[in-house]
């Protein structure tokens, strides 16, 4: 849509006050199915107020024209090779080797001007793309990043549609788990969980903190309408605290476009992409803000320990600081000799085969108010999905098993249940490497589903791989991926008197626990 820029307060205001005026008598209660109403209503106005942009055909790599002073020099150095070619054959020796000159000084002169104009054409190249970094260095970066990475599948819609639904589908979807032999339930909550529907001021600082460029899901309303219009947005938090209240989860909010994002140049297989799905704005306001008080309630109450896990943790750059003290523990047992096992591990399709009934059994565990759990029940009971390329888009998918990679809510309920894992080896942390002067002992480091395994040696390392695979199989579905996992180990090697002799000297090296 052609929306107005959200600097221009004046026109927001006055579509707002239109908007808020025609509402009620159109809406009526707002309520579970009148989302839709309103929905349907905001867009219809925004397509009649701003209107819609067309499509915008794929851009294609245009030739670099040249400047009317080169096409003038290549003009007449063909003319100048014509007539010396004539001359040849004419046995005018005189007047061709004149003419040989005469080509060769406008070919020097054509190569000058054009090395020229490449200098300056990258002067205002290199002028443009710094303006464009200083404007906005985020989507600069973005761009000149992705722009290489992104490729079309080249599959079917028909390959696509059996992929989703096989991947999608769980049959055992009513399997009812027991808790995992040695994994120890924390204690009751000390800061209990807030389990009123949001107030207006909460959804208002949760919606300034959303970005205007996301992209929007079917209902085509983006953040930056909720943003500039205040008072529909008032309209928009009754219908949230209703559906809060009888955890009577509209279907708009349990459906979403998904797109394909290439990780690999095979494009030809559907395991290759990254599904993101797009679900509605206001859906991601209202589980955005039970995913905020839900990741609030297991931090605050230590159920998830920080050190260890920093996926989705506000006002924490957990890469940074995992890798920092990863960094620390090699340097420190290089420095003092002492042996040291890192793994990787990675899981496959992590989001999409986590069991729903696995989700409600770590809230349970970790002692979520069963008035939540309802309501995120009846969010993931009935969850749809259809593809969607510039090509093709499929038919509507259920998905009885995983949750949605966009949805601000999925990234919380597969911290949930990704931490009793860590939980489970938190107790064999005493395995893991200790720094040298401190009694500090790590084992375990977390982003998301990224895991990073420490140990001080071969079989304690062997014995944390094997707890997290035994973890693997309880939950039925999970599984990790090892052609992205790796492992690296580091010891002190001392010669023997017969290597002494030969020169050698005590080394700190890499090796194959095997």
């Amino acid at each position: 849509m052609y929306l107005p820029k959200p600097s221009e307060d004046s026109i927001w205001k006055s579509f707002d006050e239109q908007l808020y005026e025609e509402l009620p008598t159109e809406i009526g209660e707002m309520h579970n199915e009148q989302l839709t109403n309103l929905e349907t209503h905001v867009y219809k106005r925004l397509v009649d107020r701003f209107g819609v942009k067309p499509a915008v055909p794929k851009k294609t790599d245009k030739k670099q024209q040249c400047s009317r002073q080169q096409r003038k020099l290549r003009r007449l150095k063909k003319d100048t090779k014509r007539q010396y070619k004539q001359a040849l054959r004419d046995g005018n020796k005189v007047h061709s080797t004149n003419l040989k000159k005469d080509f060769l000084k406008l070919v020097r002169l054509h190569n000058k001007v054009r090395k020229l104009e490449l200098k300056s054409q990258q002067r205002k190249t290199a002028s443009k793309e710094q303006h464009q970094f200083r404007q906005n260095p985020h989507k600069y970066e973005k761009r000149l990043l992705n722009e290489k990475q992104t490729r079309s599948p080249s599959f079917s819609k028909t390959a696509a549609e059996k992929f989703f639904k096989n991947v999608n589908s769980d049959k055992r979807r009513d399997y009812k788990y027991h808790p995992l032999k040695g994994l120890k339930r924390p204690p009751k909550p000390t800061k209990p969980f807030k389990t009123k529907p949001p107030s207006l001021s909460e959804l208002n600082s949760y919606l300034q903190k959303r970005r205007n460029a996301s992209a929007p899901g079917t209902n085509r309303i983006p953040y930056l309408v909720w943003k500039k219009c205040p008072r529909t947005t008032q309209l928009l938090h009754e219908v949230i605290c209703g559906i809060w209240r009888t955890a009577a989860i509209p279907m708009s909010w349990r459906t979403g476009e998904t797109i394909l994002i290439s990780k690999e140049e095979n494009t030809s297989d559907p395991s290759c992409f990254r599904p993101i799905t797009l679900k509605n704005s206001s859906g991601n306001l209202g589980m955005g803000i039970l995913a905020q008080r839900t990741i609030n309630y297991l931090t605050n109450n230590n159920y998830i320990d920080q050190s260890i896990q920093k996926g989705f943790m506000e006002k924490i750059s957990g890469c940074v600081e995992h890798t920092e003290a990863l960094t620390e523990m090699l340097q420190d047992a290089k420095k003092n000799g002492k042996p040291i096992v890192t793994t990787w591990l990675d899981l496959q399709n992590a989001y999409g085969t986590v069991p729903h009934n696995l989700v409600q059994f770590a809230l349970d565990w970790y002692h979520v108010p069963d008035h939540i759990r309802k309501i995120i029940f009846k969010y993931s009971d009935e969850l749809f999905i259809r593809v969607k390329t510039t090509d093709w888009t499929t038919d509507w998918i259920q998905c009885t098993i995983g949750v949605f990679q966009g949805c601000p809510l999925s990234c919380i309920l597969f911290l949930a249940v990704f931490n009793l894992c860590l939980d489970l080896l938190d107790q064999l942390n005493h395995l893991g490497y200790c720094m040298s002067g401190s009694d500090i002992t790590s084992s375990a480091k977390a982003y998301a589903d990224d895991l990073t395994l420490i140990a001080r040696s071969p079989e304690s390392c062997q014995e944390l791989v094997d707890t997290m695979n035994i973890f693997l199989k309880w939950t039925r579905t999970m599984k990790a991926k090892p052609s992205k996992c790796r492992s690296h180990a580091m010891k002190k090697v001392v010669p023997n008197a017969e290597q002494k002799q030969q020169g050698h000297k005590t080394q700190y090296v890499a090796y194959d626990p095997d």
